[in-house]
Order: structure tokens, then C-alpha cells, then sequence
């Protein structure tokens, strides 16, 4: 018999939800296959998930029952939440979420000290993190900060961080059998908090590039672009190769 979880919440006389989860085996991320919905015993609800995936889902599930709980959302809009994404869609979110997890510690390491932050990510046979910040108006790659705490955050904490996370990434594209990730470039603007991304997929052309090239003249492309764009700018800059 395959995994089956299984999903409860239950509505108290105060308005408020409780959830909770069980699985007739151990707890993984699985494939996608059916969700079954149904009621029992009043206002006792049973939501039957026979192998999906379920990080994407418990993440907007427990997001909405909290909202429930807040009296931001009424309890019929727990139903809206009630699907699964395609596993393809899943293994991107999880790229997302790590994506964002990775800009948003480069700036962190930083102390916060910093204008804009960017990081080139490979994810082939080397992978690393290449980080570099704007700062005082001009681009410093991050060995090139003057404070040595950030500097030894940086290399002792963040960047041994990258095989682990091309493995994580690439191995569930592969398992949906999708393309994975060659090189991905971010891009993070402090004033306005937005951030973006870029990637380039191992099927691609420019998967073929060195990394020392993308570095170089995303490097040199950035830095005269910065000399016109405003630090609350709320747009991406420029990627190499665009």
C-alpha cells in the first residue's frame, strides 16, 4: 500500500482551527497523484492527499488556517487551498524558496550594511556561490569588504552552503524529469526589499559557458549600470548573457 496522509482540522465554538497530520508511513515529499475531500462527523473535516506533494501545499494550508485563526479569512476559505501543484511546479518552488533563503542571508552576512546584493549560483560539476554587493556606490566582491567578521560569515558559514543546495535543487528536478539548473543569477535591492532571479537551465546554450566569464561581465555590466539607477529603484538591473 502506497503512503497515504492524511490532513485533519476541526473548528472550535471561538472560530478558531486546529490542524494536525498523520501518514501510514514515514513523512517524505512524494509525487503527485489524487486529492479526495470529504466530511465526517459534523464539522469534523477529513482531507485524504494519496501521494502528493506536500511542502507547496502545508505551506499555503497552515498560511490560511492562521489568517482562520486571526479572523483575517472565514473558515469556507480553507476549501480555496484544497489542491496540489504539478511536480514540476513544486520542484520550482522549492528553487524559489531556497533562491530567496540565499539572497536574503547574503545580505544578512553583511550586517545589512549593504545597498544591493548579487549572487551567481552554479550548479554543475563545481558548485559555489559567487557573491558580490554595491556598496558606496561602486561593486565589491564580498573578500573585498573591509569588515573580517562578515568576510569569514561569508566564506566559514554561507558559501560551504552550495552543494548542498545544487543537490537539493537538481535532484528533485530530476526526479520530475525537468532540466536542472546550470547557473542561476540573483539580485537583491535593499531600499524596496525586491529581489529577483534568473535562470539558466543545463539545456540551454549558455550552460555551456564558464563560470569566470558570466562572473566577469555581469560584473562590468552592473557596474556602470548602477551609476544611473536609483537605489530605490524596484526593478531588476541587467543579467549576463541577458
Amino acid at each position: 500500500m502506497g503512503t497515504v496522509l492524511v490532513l485533519l482540522f476541526r473548528k472550535h465554538g471561538d472560530g478558531s482551527v486546529a490542524s494536525f497530520y498523520r501518514t501510514q508511513t514515514k513523512m517524505e515529499i512524494l509525487t503527485y497523484s489524487s486529492v479526495k475531500s470529504y466530511e465526517k462527523e459534523g464539522t469534523q473535516n477529513y482531507i485524504l492527499l494519496k501521494g502528493v506533494t506536500v511542502l507547496g501545499f502545508f505551506q499555503r494550508f497552515f498560511k490560511k488556517v492562521e489568517e482562520v485563526n486571526k479572523q483575517e479569512a472565514a473558515v469556507s476559505e480553507l476549501g480555496s487551498e484544497m489542491y496540489v501543484e504539478s511536480p514540476e511546479e513544486e520542484a520550482m518552488n522549492l528553487w524559489v524558496e531556497i533562491a530567496q533563503n540565499i539572497i536574503v542571508n547574503s545580505i544578512k552576512a553583511a550586517d545589512n550594511l549593504v545597498d544591493r546584493a548579487f549572487v551567481l549560483v552554479e550548479m554543475r560539476e563545481e558548485p559555489s556561490f559567487d557573491i558580490f554587493y554595491q556598496k558606496d556606490g561602486r561593486l565589491v566582491m564580498w573578500h573585498e569588504l573591509e569588515d573580517p567578521v562578515v568576510k569569514e560569515r561569508i566564506e566559514n558559514e554561507l558559501l560551504p552552503q552550495a552543494p548542498s543546495v545544487a543537490s537539493a535543487v537538481n535532484g528533485n528536478f530530476a526526479q520530475v524529469e525537468h532540466p536542472g539548473i546550470a547557473y542561476a543569477q540573483l539580485q537583491f535591492e535593499w531600499a524596496t526589499k525586491a529581489w529577483f532571479s534568473h535562470i539558466i537551465w543545463e539545456d540551454h546554450e549558455h550552460a555551456k559557458l564558464a563560470k569566470e566569464e558570466i562572473l566577469r561581465n555581469w560584473f562590468s555590466n552592473l557596474s556602470a549600470e548602477i551609476k544611473t539607477k536609483p537605489l530605490d529603484s524596484d526593478t531588476k538591473l541587467s543579467w549576463y548573457p541577458e
